[in-house]
């Protein structure tokens, strides 16, 4: 059982790694939009799994599925309803957001209002990451 699992771990890593370099492949790295969108080339649907991928963790496969033994189906329910906001926000508010240019939270927040309130909420943002983590 142990080999099936590191084998499955492995085939899936590199078909990540694979199917990552085929889209990404040609794109320019030196700023921020081709390191972090793909030189947006990406599309919609790439990026709502990428998100909802991510989201899963340890926490989310062993500690709530032990919690959900031990309590009950129901605490379940607070991470089904984020996988479902975060298809929906990549697949209606993404494409909105690519188009626009924006690739960050502080930068939509730019856009919309100035660029004290961007370092405004970048210093919380990153204030928060210190405290938390």
């Amino acid at each position: 059982m142990g080999a099936l699992n590191i084998t499955a771990f492995i085939g899936f890593t590199a078909l990540v790694a694979v199917l990552s370099y085929i889209w990404t492949r040609g794109t320019d790295e030196e700023d921020s939009d081709g390191y972090f969108l793909g030189g947006r080339s990406l599309t919609a649907p790439v990026i709502a799994g990428s998100l909802l991928l991510t989201n899963l963790s340890t926490e989310q496969i062993v500690g709530l599925t032990g919690q959900a033994y031990s309590e009950g189906i129901l605490v379940m329910a607070w991470e089904t309803l984020a996988a479902i906001a975060m298809v929906v926000t990549a697949l209606v508010l993404l494409p909105r957001y690519l188009k626009s240019g924006i690739s960050t939270i502080p930068g939509f927040l730019e856009e919309r209002y100035d660029a004290q309130t961007k370092t405004a909420v970048s210093l919380l943002f990153l204030s928060g990451y210190v405290v938390v983590l």
